[in-house]
């Protein structure tokens, strides 16, 4: 293994192990959408065409900014430098970086990619000094960890590379190619929002409507026909989602006795032209993803009716997403507790409202 290889494993595993030093209360974090500052310690190791490649060390300064749970902005830059003997490599960094993180809270693994403008100053004492602006990319992972809401650490090991506009013909270099290692902490702009309290609402209910005639009373004792038999009604289903699918499953369960009621009420009375099925989503997870599996939540639902006899051409299937939500769990803080809190909201809708047939 090269030294640049085991300086980047060795400080990542230091960091690793601080963040899991007694941090027990840090599974209770949640997502925090505010801006952060980000203060770092670096160790690079320059690139072997540099006159001095022996490891040095710098530091840095970023403002983080969360897009969504998984992706995060950083601007700002950083300044490593190595010498030893008069050979000396100096390097200013000052760029973007974007973040893709794994999970939304706590200890959050990522891979980022950035660009961006670097001034290098390098040379020797027989040579001299050369300095250079050049672009710059980098690609790297690392992780977060959150010690509280607010207060957290990042350690990441990346390879930078800048392309020289004109070659350096003292050493034969064109581009360079730098491993940095960067820990350090964050500190966010404010804690997560709070939440009220969750409100008790009904997770299922029916709307039933029965249209009666009543017979004129008879102007003389006469024959009086029995009564019709109570008119059919097709109700307004709303279905949990954890009755018919598993947490981030679009596939239905084998035993479905309300949708085999729908199906059955259908077959049974033709007067019903159509029904629209409508799927929603809690808010975990990103907006464009909710609306695909809310979407496929509803297919679920129409395919299972079909396969019961009910025509395609009577069922329209529907997706919101996250819309309509009946409640916020914004006081929910471990994902378990949310994600049964938030329950209500993963849900099915089978409409219409009513339906009565009328009798003649």
């Amino acid at each position: 293994m090269t030294r640049q290889k085991s300086l980047a494993i060795n400080v990542l595993a230091a960091a690793a192990t601080l963040a899991c030093i007694g941090t027990v209360s840090a599974q209770e974090n949640t997502y925090n959408p505010n801006a952060y500052i980000l203060l770092n310690g670096s160790a690079v190791k320059p690139d072997s065409k540099y006159p001095e490649d022996k490891t040095g060390f710098g530091g840095g300064v970023k403002i983080g900014i969360p897009l969504d749970p998984s992706w995060d902005l950083q601007i700002g830059g950083n300044y490593a430098t190595s010498h030893d003997h008069g050979d000396n490599f100096h390097q200013t960094l000052a760029g973007i970086d974007a973040l893709y993180l794994f999970t939304p809270a706590g200890f959050r693994p990522f891979v980022l990619a950035g660009v961006g403008a670097s001034r290098d100053r390098f040379g020797d004492p027989a040579v001299g000094t050369f300095r250079r602006t050049s672009p710059y990319a980098n690609l790297g992972v690392g992780f977060q960890y959150k010690f509280t809401p607010q207060l957290g650490m990042q350690a990441d090991v990346r390879e930078v590379g800048s392309f020289y506009r004109d070659r350096v013909d003292a050493y034969d270099m064109k581009h360079s190619a730098n491993t940095y290692v960067n820990v350090g902490l964050t500190w966010a702009f404010g804690a997560p929002p709070t939440a009220a309290p969750v409100p008790v609402t009904e997770t299922n209910r029916t709307v039933e409507t029965t249209t009666v005639t009543t017979p004129p009373p008879p102007p003389a004792p006469v024959y009086t026909p029995p009564p019709p038999p109570p008119a059919p009604v097709m109700k307004k289903y709303t279905l949990s989602a954890s009755e018919l699918f598993g947490f981030n499953s679009a596939k239905l369960g084998p035993n479905q006795p309300k949708l085999d009621e729908v199906a059955a009420t259908m077959n049974a009375n033709s007067d019903i032209a159509s029904v629209t099925i409508v799927g929603y989503t809690d808010r975990i997870g990103s907006k464009p993803y909710n609306q695909k599996l809310s979407e496929e939540r509803a297919n679920s639902v129409k395919s299972y009716l079909e396969g019961k006899g009910v025509a395609a051409s009577r069922l329209t299937a529907v997706g919101k997403g996250e819309a309509d939500p009946v409640v916020d769990c914004k006081d929910e803080k471990k994902r378990p507790a949310l994600i049964k809190c938030l329950e209500p909201n993963r849900r099915v809708e089978i409409e219409p409202v009513t339906f009565t047939k009328q009798v003649n």
